[in-house]
């Protein structure tokens, strides 16, 4: 029952690992357009770079989750 969570879980971490990979390239290779007098300036650029980090942070608990059922895995097999 945990190897099944574990393999899921590696699933989930694969698929995150990939969105995260497409947010960052797309926060990578954008530029913020030059403001105009007379409009809002809106740092899209910085707000893709925050939704690419927490991304990371959500894999970064995953992985502790994974790392969590690893050890409880070992656990039970001594």
């Amino acid at each position: 029952m945990l190897q099944e969570c574990k393999e899921k879980l590696d699933i989930v971490i694969e698929r995150a690992q990939r969105i995260y990979n497409n947010k960052k390239i797309i926060a990578d290779n954008c530029k913020d357009p030059d403001p105009s007098p007379g409009t809002i300036f809106l740092p899209v650029c910085s707000l893709l770079r925050d939704n690419a980090n927490q991304v990371t942070k959500i894999i970064l608990n995953l992985e502790t989750q994974r790392t969590s059922i690893q050890t409880s895995i070992s656990v039970v097999l001594l």
